[in-house]
Parts: C-alpha cells; structure tokens; sequence
C-alpha cells in the first residue's frame, strides 16, 4: 500500500512510501526516525476540491503526556490501527506561517484535507486514529475552521506535571518545548510577546525554559479549547488512575464502536514495547525532578498567573 509520509506544501511534492498496516502498526513513530517502508516515491501535490471533510478521527495532545499510551491501549480495540506523529502533518505545521502568507501551492485548509483523507484512510474497512505530533497543534484554528477534526480527542496533564516531564527529558526536551512555543509564537503576536517576556525576566536558562514551557502549555490548551470544552479532554492523571474510564473517554469523543472495556496499563513501555515500565519507577523520577527544580516551578506557575 502507498502512505503519504512527507509532504512539501510549498513546493507542492509529496513522498508516498510502500509499505503495510502491520508496519505502520509496529512502528512507535512515523516521523522517519524509524524505517517502516520498503521503497518510495515523490509526487505532485495536487488537492482537489471536496465538498465533504476527509473523516479522520485525531487525538491531539500536550506532549509527554501519555497520547503514545493511549494509543497503544486503544490498539487493542479489534480493527483499529494507530498512526503515531506521521511526518506530512508535521510538514504542514513547520510550514504555516509560509502557507498562510500564501507562498504554498495551495492554501493551507486544502493542503490539510489533502493530507488528511489517504491518513484517514489507511486502515481501509479498519478504524483509523491519528496522533499527531504536538507540533501540529498550531494548526487546530484552521482544522476547526474547516471542519478537518470533528472526531477529536484531546489529551492534557496538570501544568506542574507537564513541567516535571519538560524537565525529566533533559536538555534535548527542553530544547523542543522551547522551538515548539516559537512555533506557535509566530502565529500569535499576543504568544510571542509573553514568551520574549518570559526570556527576559532573569538570565537563568532554566528558569526562562520553565516559564517558557508554562506558557507553551497554556497555549495549546487555549488551542485545544477550539476544538472541545476542557470536560471532553483527557487528562493523563485520568488515564494513569482510571484507565477504563479513559477509553470510554476515547471511544466517544474519537466514535470507536464496540467495548472499551480493554484492560488496564500495559506493563510495557509506550515507545518500546520490548522494555518493561513501571509507574512507581516514574514516580520516583518525577520526585527527583520536583526536589530538584520544585522552587523553579512555583516561580514559574506564579509568573504565568499574574499574566491573566
């Protein structure tokens, strides 16, 4: 089967890989840090006009919240296949501000819907749920717009918590959430000018990144707001605590039919299925994480309140 992997909104090409939904189903990302592919070709983009929304159903997420999980718990559903972070949507999302200053091919909505439609479709007679990488997250005002995400789930945690894991990943995560807030920033000048306020309120690098990664998730909750009302998100507490109640979460707001009724945590790590994980292994990292940096977060949390 082809998969549109890459897609080039401004140069209007597309890469369309070979490959199968076992493939697809096996591989923890679809971003090209794995090969689930046997061959590859590019093509011209051409969207065509539709009067009818590709259906596909997204699980749109904060980031390090568990969206991996969830989707491998939902796998279990017979019928469903998970695309985890497929790279065109990502394409699409690096390339916005260029896309809605009209330098693309096509505009931004009908790229999307290009995209969207075979991404939707790769399960055939299956049902298929999307993950996106949070990087596309920018890109939910023209998704809502169009009517491109009406089977949206999306997957928050408490802010501190977000905070423990920006700072769990080290250097590399700290570095992403703060080229992922510039991201959104160029999209919003009100976003842009909080985040040069958080840069220069002190010379520390890591108290600038902990106010910078506050503010990056507040963002995407202002974001996922377009989509649903804060009782239809997820919360990864919710997932971790009650996770049977979290798959009926998932199976209304994403339209799976059958029994959500699919067993508890899997004792395999998300992203490495060969690897045992254990919660209170994480617990014990994110009490690390909180002694070390807890006086940090509270300066931070306090900082983005008295933003309004």
């Amino acid at each position: 089967m082809q998969f549109l992997h890459r897609l080039d909104g401004l140069r209007g090409e597309a890469q369309w890989v070979e490959t199968t939904p076992e493939d697809l189903a096996r591989a923890t990302f679809l971003d090209g840090r794995e090969t689930f592919w046997s061959s590859s070709r590019i093509g011209n983009v051409e969207p065509g006009e539709s009067k009818d929304a590709p259906r596909a159903r997204l699980i749109f997420h904060v980031g390090f919240c568990g969206s991996t999980l969830l989707t491998r718990m939902i796998e279990r559903w017979p019928g469903v296949l998970a695309l985890r972070e497929p790279q065109a949507l990502t394409d699409l999302a690096s390339q916005q501000a260029q896309l809605a200053a009209g330098q693309g091919t096509a505009s931004l909505a009908r790229l999307l819907s290009y995209a969207l439609t075979p991404l939707g479709a790769v399960g055939g007679a299956r049902d298929t749920i999307i993950k996106p990488s949070n990087w596309v997250n920018g890109l939910i005002p023209v998704l809502a717009e169009h009517g491109l995400a009406k089977q949206a789930l999306c997957m928050t945690m408490e802010r501190r918590a977000y905070l423990r894991a920006i700072f769990r990943g080290g250097r590399d995560r700290i570095a992403f959430a703060l080229r992922h807030v510039q991201l959104l920033g160029a999209s919003d000048a009100v976003l842009a000018d909080q985040l040069r306020a958080a840069i220069a309120l002190d010379g520390d690098a890591l108290n600038q990144a902990a106010r910078a990664a506050a503010l990056l998730h507040r963002a995407q909750e202002d974001l996922f707001a377009q989509l649903a009302p804060r009782k239809a998100w997820l919360c990864f507490e919710t997932l971790v605590d009650d996770p049977q109640a979290a798959l009926r979460l998932a199976a209304e707001r994403l339209e799976l039919a059958g029994d959500a009724d699919v067993g508890g945590l899997p004792a395999q790590d998300a992203k490495d299925p060969t690897r045992p994980f254990s919660h209170g292994d994480r617990a014990g990292e994110d009490a690390a994480v909180e002694a070390h940096h807890g006086q940090r977060f509270d300066a931070a949390l306090a900082w983005l309140a008295g933003l309004g």
